[in-house]
């Protein structure tokens, strides 16, 4: 993971004309920040993270040359991030890229780019949904579904374990 996001974050940097002594610098700047080095236990959320800086580059290809090719590769790219396993990271960088897609959109006023990125999504939903429709299912089935079956634990499964005052010196 460490490699691959050394690796995508370089190209990432090349993409936006910085020099590469800056680009390898800020690679491993990225690569080796609070955020990533805090998530070596968890390797769904790191495997998740590294991928960021490939799809946003992906992306700026898309909005370069608006092709199939490129459409292909960002939904490829966006479903094995997915693959990675952390829902909430991959949601994060969801909002992150769509957000710079709203902003090239607007800035470049390319229309074609608005339903290219619309099939990037729904190509991505389509390659993911052999995993995303078992992990809705696990979802509604998980302990934390309170009795009227809606999402979110019950004022006594969030106060099963308080901690007291007394925790908080230790």
């Amino acid at each position: 993971h460490f490699f691959f996001s050394i690796i995508f974050m370089y190209f990432l940097l090349l993409d936006f004309d910085i020099d590469p002594v800056s680009s390898v610098t800020a690679a491993l700047m990225w690569t080796f920040s609070g955020t990533m080095l805090t998530r070596i236990e968890f390797l769904s959320v790191l495997g998740t993270t590294a991928w960021l800086p490939f799809t946003l580059l992906l992306l700026r290809n898309l909005i370069k040359k608006n092709d199939l090719n490129n459409i292909i590769f960002l939904s490829i790219a966006l479903a094995i991030q997915f693959f990675a396993g952390h829902p909430q990271e991959y949601f994060y960088s969801i909002l992150f890229i769509s957000g710079y897609a709203v902003y090239e959109l607007f800035s470049q006023k390319q229309t074609k780019l608005f339903y290219s990125f619309a099939l990037c999504i729904l190509i991505t939903l389509l390659i993911s949904s052999i995993q995303l429709l078992p992990s809705f299912e696990f979802i509604f089935n998980s302990s934390r579904i309170s009795g009227n079956n809606s999402p979110g634990l019950g004022a006594e499964g969030a106060s099963l374990y308080p901690i007291t005052l007394g925790d908080l010196k230790n």
